[in-house]
């Protein structure tokens, strides 16, 4: 029995436009390179910034989401949080992007931690993850998938 002035909360999900950053609609994915130039303005953040990229069974981008905003060195990925949101925006596959203020796109042991963890969850969800991403300086980054990191 439900205690009266007790409520429990509806989940709404609502898509907006935000942030700087404008991917062409229908942005269809089929290198890092068409990421990196469609996400270049991240290099600008000053703060590791993460963000996820939620695409249909075509690599079509639907919707993304900036998940988190981190410290100048750091940005924390939760598998659950982007995961969610991308069951939550009926997609099948996922590309994960930060940037590295320092403009270094060497993957640290973190980074690497991260994507192997996400990798895991995605597989038991059935979402493909297409890459996971760092960028960096001057049109730079690095593509876990091209550089075999990801199975």
């Amino acid at each position: 029995m439900q205690e009266r002035g007790k409520s429990i909360k509806e989940l709404v999900v609502k898509y907006r436009t935000a942030y700087d950053y404008k991917p062409p609609v229908g942005l269809e994915v089929r290198n890092p390179e068409s990421i990196a130039e469609a996400f270049k303005d991240m290099a600008e953040e000053s703060q590791e910034v993460l963000t996820a990229l939620f695409l249909n069974g075509r690599n079509v981008l639907q919707s993304f989401r900036r998940v988190h905003t981190g410290a100048v060195t750091e940005s924390l990925a939760d598998p659950g949080v982007i995961l969610r949101d991308c069951l939550l925006a009926g997609c099948v596959g996922l590309v994960v992007m930060h940037n590295h203020p320092s403009g270094n796109t060497r993957p640290s042991v973190q980074d690497k931690r991260v994507a192997e963890h996400l990798e895991k969850a995605c597989e038991y969800l059935n979402i493909k993850l297409i890459d996971f991403m760092i960028i960096g300086d001057e049109g730079q980054f690095y593509s876990f998938a091209e550089g075999g990191l990801l199975n």
